[in-house]
């Protein structure tokens, strides 16, 4: 099992797929879009965030779990993918100074090199500028997720080679946060089952 792989869907994160939906009237449309514009000017607010997971992913030649544990702090992602006896199999940091990827013998690579370390690790390049804002069921800035439910949240969203679908959410100090995530891309599927939301971060 390439653990590397798991990341990626943890990384990426998505939920339990939707049925197809049909096109919502203009109306509902402009309505569920403003309450999107909401829910992501108050998943602004707060400084931080943690989340702890369990990650399932199923592919042609390889199928596990890992748990993931994500902070996100000050514009800063730190990922944590560890097996199921609880040791950190691999470690990715993200943030103003670049990206730095320590693999479970301590080695450190950063920038340039720990892109290049991930991408051979997953065998495609991980959006990693993209994965904080899929975590909390928000779209890429500037854009609107494919669909929306009634209160605004995706249910939806494409970027690149990348779909993400939500399934169920809950409510999380008066946010409604994705609890099932499913992320596809070319015959890989992944499923994030978040067990832990804190929007106080660390």
């Amino acid at each position: 099992m390439r653990l590397g792989l798991l990341l990626a869907v943890g990384l990426a994160m998505v939920l339990a797929g939707c049925a197809a939906l049909g096109p919502q009237p203009a109306e509902d449309r402009d309505r569920a879009a403003a309450a999107y514009r909401e829910r992501a000017e108050a998943l602004a607010a707060p400084d931080g965030w943690r989340m702890v997971a369990r990650v399932r992913v199923e592919g042609p030649e390889e199928s596990g779990q890992v748990r993931l544990h994500w902070t996100h702090q000050d514009r800063s992602d730190r990922l944590q993918v560890r097996n199921p006896f609880g040791q950190t199999v691999l470690e990715v940091r993200y943030g103003a100074q670049g990206m730095q990827v320590r693999d479970s013998r301590g080695r450190t690579y950063r920038g340039a090199t720990a892109r290049m370390v991930l991408q051979r690790r997953l065998g495609w390049r991980v959006p990693v500028e993209s994965m904080a804002r899929w975590a909390l069921g928000l779209a890429d800035e500037e854009r609107l997720p494919e669909v929306l439910d009634d209160l605004g949240a995706p249910l939806e969203l494409r970027s690149g080679p990348w779909r993400v679908t939500y399934g169920e959410y809950r409510e999380v100090e008066g946010i409604r946060l994705p609890r099932d995530i499913r992320l596809e891309r070319e015959g890989a599927e992944a499923r994030l089952r978040v067990e832990q939301w804190d929007l106080r971060g660390t």
